[in-house]
């Protein structure tokens, strides 16, 4: 179990940085041309800290013997595919294909997928409390810096939320980049409320090598959390503030203005 749980996390840190490093290359020419991208760099920052995280937590269960339990599997196997759909659509951009795909109305195996989500993460708190309940808490401030992504995580993920049911209302579809690009966020909480529960109840010990990253990524998920939301309430303008090139009116033949991120 273990040794599933440290490939998971190899495999998704890769997928993460992967993406972060395909924001990196379209930056680079975009910016020489149009000027710092707020969206642009905060969301690279966030890919990075994110991947570095995994790639951490991988080694420490795959390679040095460290002990985790069921739920860092469920919750990794949840991220998986957001951020793998999200990578393979950005690949597709990059080699002039179409980056998005529509889909129309929200079909029944959209809602069992929902659902399917949903049972985890209740699944997830009902086994946390009553491990926390049985096993009791050891405080650890070393956890700090993961507590508080678990809280800007589920902020983030709601204001991208707010926005894809927007598009929804307005278009009649949703788009798949955003939904990808939303479910990334409450599966990265879910994984670090995962991380805090093991590590809190004694299953898992955190050292140095995973404090630093967690530290680094919580001004990362501050600095895309002041963005998403700047963009929803219009107080902030990008020139990148169409969420990285995801246009669902690409397939929408009828209405081809320009879907913004609020």
């Amino acid at each position: 179990m273990d040794m599933t749980a440290g490939i998971l996390n190899l495999v998704l840190g890769v997928v993460y940085v992967g993406i972060g490093t395909l924001i990196a290359i379209d930056l680079d020419a975009d910016m020489r041309r149009r000027g710092w991208s707020h969206f642009g760099v905060s969301w690279l920052t966030i890919m990075f800290t994110c991947g570095a995280h995994h790639l951490v937590h991988g080694v420490h269960l795959s390679a040095e013997g460290r002990g985790i339990g069921p739920l860092d599997i469920l919750a990794v196997g949840l991220g998986i595919p957001a951020g793998g759909i999200f990578s393979w659509l950005r690949i597709q951009s990059r080699r002039g294909r179409t980056g998005d795909r529509t889909i129309t109305g929200t079909p029944p195996w959209l809602r069992r997928l929902a659902i399917g989500y949903g049972a985890a993460a209740a699944l997830t708190v009902v086994v946390g409390v009553t491990a926390v309940v049985t096993d009791g808490v050891r405080p650890d401030p070393r956890l700090l810096p993961n507590i508080a992504l678990v809280a800007l995580y589920i902020g983030v993920g709601a204001v991208l939320w707010r926005g894809q049911v927007r598009n929804r209302q307005r278009y009649g579809a949703w788009s798949l980049s955003g939904l990808s690009l939303m479910m990334i966020f409450p599966t990265c909480a879910l994984m670090h409320a995962v991380y805090v529960l093991y590590a809190a109840t004694g299953q898992f010990a955190p050292d140095y090598h995973g404090l630093w990253v967690d530290w680094i990524g919580v001004p990362s998920a501050l600095y895309f959390l002041w963005v998403v939301r700047g963009l929803e309430r219009g107080t902030l303008t990008d020139w990148n503030e169409r969420f990285e090139d995801i246009d669902i009116t690409a397939a929408l033949p009828n209405d081809r203005e320009e879907l913004i991120a609020r």
